[in-house]
């Protein structure tokens, strides 16, 4: 079996399909959410297909991150999915990852509109933005805007081991707290996964993750003061840090730092990585892979060079990966014009948050 996520693990993605995990990247062939079923999706041919694969030690057509973390050698989710379930031979519901659709307060450099509703409306009104992304527009009528398929997703997640929460960003407009008070209500016993930018942590949802046995909130944080504010825009530091305190003086609530590593990372990340052994929190990074413009081996050789004197082993394989399969002057080029672009419609400059 190549990899044991689609038999134990379900998810729902920005466009409101499902997938057998939250890296799968998706196609045309998934049965969506608002009008099949669960017992639907795994009778449906995309599935059937995939076990197929799976089973054959293949892997599926939206496992391209899966591929380029082998091929880079790292640890990735097929790992990941080794480490944490079970074998089996048939599906059962161990987690689920839900996704309010693209709904997202944040215009992340690296991220696009499929996963940001605020980069999806930037599109729209500075359409000379669109030569550095694609263009995406969100589907409408929602899954979670129908009542009775939110309480039955609601109800369908209350019966896993451990729900994750990602997005674009779960803690805004107030729908996890209304799923979450589906859930508390059937089942308390298991694990909350958040993923979030941390620029929201209100006191309705504390009040709601005090209740579950255990709340890990995954923090996107990818550079330290200024740099996260640029690549993180229109998040700011200072806010950002009195929410993470916050989640910090819960028992029941373990927070992570996950940085997406791309060049615009690397000036302020052993600053970063300090912040973090001081608060106590993990840290972890994953390469930006895509687009191919922000990865990490465009910085400046200085900045690289100063990231290989921390001596991790993982950070050493990303900054290494692809370097020699591009060209490094030209995507730099293109990556200075895309922060100078991002400059002038958001009204900050770039070069007062980071060296690249």
């Amino acid at each position: 079996m190549k990899c044991k996520w689609p038999l134990n693990h379900l998810s729902i993605s920005s466009t409101g399909v499902y997938r057998p995990c939250c890296a799968w990247e998706e196609g045309d062939d998934q049965p969506n959410v608002k009008d099949h079923n669960l017992e639907e999706y795994l009778n449906s041919d995309f599935y059937k297909k995939l076990m197929t694969n799976m089973k054959a030690d293949r892997f599926g057509s939206g496992c391209m991150e899966c591929i380029e973390d082998e091929k880079s050698g790292v640890s990735g989710m097929l790992y990941n999915g080794e480490k944490r379930y079970p074998d089996k031979t048939e599906f059962s519901l161990w987690d689920m990852e839900i996704k309010f659709g693209n709904i997202c307060n944040a215009g992340c450099i690296m991220c696009s509109a499929y996963n940001s509703s605020l980069i999806e409306q930037e599109n729209k009104q500075n359409p000379e933005i669109l030569k550095f992304r694609r263009n995406f527009t969100s589907p409408e009528g929602n899954w979670f805007e129908d009542k009775d398929k939110f309480t039955e997703i609601a109800l369908l997640a209350s019966k896993a081991n451990k729900i994750r929460f990602t997005g674009g960003e779960p803690t805004v407009r107030g729908l996890l707290d209304d799923f979450l008070s589906i859930v508390v209500e059937h089942n308390t016993d298991m694990t909350i996964q958040i993923t979030s930018n941390g620029s929201s942590f209100s006191k309705k949802l504390q009040e709601s993750l005090t209740r579950f046995k255990d709340v890990r909130i995954n923090l996107s944080i990818d550079g330290y003061g200024k740099a996260n504010d640029f690549i993180r825009w229109p998040i700011r530091w200072e806010k950002l840090e009195k929410n993470i305190d916050q989640m910090l003086s819960y028992k029941n609530i373990k927070c992570n730092i996950e940085t997406s590593l791309q060049a615009a990372s690397l000036d302020s990340l052993p600053q970063l990585i300090d912040w973090c052994e001081g608060k106590n929190i993990h840290w972890n990074a994953n390469s930006v892979y895509a687009p191919e413009y922000l990865q990490p081996f465009l910085a400046k050789q200085e900045i690289i060079d100063s990231i290989y004197e921390l001596n991790n082993e993982k950070l050493n394989k990303l900054l290494d990966y692809n370097s020699s399969k591009y060209d490094k002057d030209k995507l730099r080029v293109k990556m200075i014009n895309y922060y100078n672009t991002l400059s002038k419609i958001r009204n900050i400059d770039w070069k007062e948050c980071f060296d690249v």
